[in-house]
């Protein structure tokens, strides 16, 4: 699988750019005493305007155009997404894209997540979530022993180590790095039989 790697790549080739037009930039202009300050970046850059910003994806061969050949769709409604798991108050509707899982979870009211990682060790999850809460609440109990209660229109980072349950019910998009993701996958399918 090819690992790509984002990166923001700002070019200056000078601070007080003469032809303001090319970039689309207006550069500053000294006033009173002040002079021009010049900027020279490394020659071996090539670097032909004042200022460029170049989104460059880094694989095994090098740069390349990240948006050819994109087959892929990165966006969903609810239900074009994949049913991971649908029982017991609780749907998962998922997509993998790129190196992320992002899931659309729905909990009844009542739930507790901690029957559904008794196979991971501990009996907590073991994946990194980064998400929102879209409706509802749900109340994050940690390996600590502490708690954390998340609310309709937050946004949250749940380390791994946690289970979950929601009084009132809740609706809620987590992105997990898909590694995380495929090892729990495994381990639950692993003690299911």
């Amino acid at each position: 699988m090819l690992t790509v790697r984002w990166r923001l790549l700002v070019r200056w080739r000078t601070v007080c750019a003469t032809d303001s037009t090319a970039s689309g930039i207006v550069p500053h202009r000294p006033t009173g005493g002040q002079q021009r300050r010049r900027v020279q970046p490394p020659s071996f850059l090539g670097w032909k305007r004042p200022w460029s910003i170049a989104m460059l994806a880094s694989g095994p061969d090098g740069p390349f155009d990240a948006t050819a050949g994109r087959t892929q769709t990165m966006h969903a409604g609810p239900d074009e997404l994949s049913v991971d798991f649908q029982q017991d108050g609780l749907d998962i509707r998922s997509g993998r894209w790129g190196e992320m899982y992002v899931a659309r979870c729905t909990l009844s009211a009542g739930t507790d997540l901690s029957p559904f990682f008794a196979a991971m060790p501990d009996g907590l999850c073991a994946g990194d979530h980064y998400g929102i809460v879209l409706e509802g609440d749900i109340t994050i109990p940690y390996r600590d022993g502490s708690e954390e209660t998340t609310r309709a229109g937050e946004l949250f980072y749940w380390p791994a180590g946690h289970t979950g349950r929601t009084e009132q019910g809740v609706v809620f998009v987590a992105v997990t790095p898909l590694a995380q993701q495929t090892a729990m996958e495994e381990r639950m399918a692993a003690a299911a039989g």
